[in-house]
């Protein structure tokens, strides 16, 4: 494990974003950009380069969260793409 890795393993490790159905959080509060920004690396970390789809519940929010995504990651060449609203 590269040292960029196990710190980035370390750092999310250490607070709990995810529940049994993906991130979890009120979108402008635990859900910031900077937070996904380093999701997406993680993301991009643990697909080893691959196509990552990326699925979202019905609330507006939603649509926060993808935008996001959508600039932070494909500037960092994220290969990614949205899955659209998912059952709960």
């Amino acid at each position: 494990m590269t040292a960029f890795r196990a710190k980035a393993a370390n750092a999310m490790s250490q607070r709990k974003y995810f529940g049994t159905d993906g991130v979890r959080g009120i979108v402008g509060e635990a859900i910031t950009p900077e937070l996904v920004d380093r999701l997406g690396k993680a993301v991009a970390l643990w697909s080893g380069r691959g196509r990552v789809f990326i699925g979202r519940d019905t609330r507006a929010s939603g649509n926060a969260w993808i935008g996001s995504a959508n600039g932070s990651w494909t500037l960092r060449k994220i290969r990614w793409a949205p899955a659209g609203q998912q059952p709960g």
